[in-house]
């Protein structure tokens, strides 16, 4: 009788774990696969408002930026969908000294200003360089940051720069855009104004931004620009809006309205969730108004007298 040779059982023993180890990572692999889908509405916006910049009035050719135009320009356009900062600065300018005398003639150009701040910066290895309001270049920043954004996408491009001397040089633009409640409802303002139409958002109130233990939260009018802002406290979040008329609108109150609140108490018919619509008046009147008589509202030929928000 022949005896079992032992080599093919261990080998039938290994082929049998890898295949296990096999099936076990192919498993894996399997259950670990998820979806993503990645929102780039934001990029595609820093992308679009960057050609819209290089294309304007502000570049002295197609993609080469003209320091004297921007130097003469306070504000950019604003954007209706988000709120955004742009920094502009020029790279390759740095300008070495000695002392900080060397400085003066070349901060008083790239800041524009007879009586400049500047500094001839100690540098331990290498050559000392001039600072101008603490930066070694040309510099601008537009907009400003959002509080409390929902999102917010950073892009950096790369572009030209005409110095007021009239060399060209290297620059960079920077722009970040940020998703925020005050970017979407100054958005369905701006809308209403324009298309003369009613126009609405979906809110969830535990995004709407409201400070505890201080006043009410409006959304209002502040000199050229919209703000969300609470009564007692200095940090208000604005955004540049000059030409849209727009009613104080009491954040509070809204979100008793959508929440159904009894002295801060939900009664238990209210919701988590809830519409602000923005109505164009073309003479005065209230939200009830606003929503059942348009005899009130603003048609294609009609001037908008104001923007009004309501809640539900």
């Amino acid at each position: 009788m022949a005896s079992e040779d032992p080599t093919s059982d261990i080998m039938f023993v290994i082929r049998l774990v890898i295949s296990f180890v096999v099936i076990v990572i192919i498993m894996f692999l399997f259950f670990s696969f998820r979806v993503s889908i990645k929102n780039d509405d934001m990029q595609r916006f820093d992308m679009e408002l960057m050609d819209k910049l290089v294309g304007s009035d502000i570049a002295s050719q197609h993609g080469i930026l003209s320091a004297e135009k921007l130097f003469q320009t306070p504000q950019l356009p604003r954007a209706c969908e988000y709120e955004y900062t742009m920094e502009i600065e020029s790279l390759g300018a740095r300008k070495a000294c000695g002392s900080n005398s060397d400085c003066i003639g070349f901060c008083k150009e790239i800041l524009n200003e007879e009586d400049p701040e500047y500094d001839c910066n100690f540098e331990l290895f290498g050559q000392d360089f001039c600072e101008c309001n603490g930066h070694d270049g040309y510099y601008w920043k537009f907009g400003s940051e959002s509080i409390e954004p929902y999102g917010y996408s950073k892009d950096t491009f790369p572009t030209g720069l005409e110095t007021m001397s009239g060399a060209v040089l290297p620059a960079s633009v920077t722009i970040t855009s940020y998703d925020s409640f005050l970017s979407r409802i100054s958005c369905i303002a701006q809308k209403s104004y324009e298309t003369r139409s009613n126009v609405s958002i979906n809110v969830d109130l535990a995004k709407i931004p409201m400070r505890q233990g201080g006043g009410d939260t409006h959304f209002g009018r502040k000199y050229d620009n919209v703000c969300v802002y609470t009564d007692g406290f200095d940090n208000d979040n604005c955004k540049y809006m000059p030409d849209v008329p727009v009613q104080d609108f009491n954040l509070d109150e809204a979100f008793g309205i959508i929440a159904k609140t009894s002295h801060g108490v939900i009664t238990g018919s209210g919701s988590s969730k809830g519409v602000i619509t923005a109505y164009p008046l073309k003479t005065d009147a209230n939200c009830a108004q606003a929503e059942n008589d348009n005899s009130v509202l603003a048609g294609s030929d009609d001037n908008v007298q104001t923007i009004i928000l309501c809640a539900k």
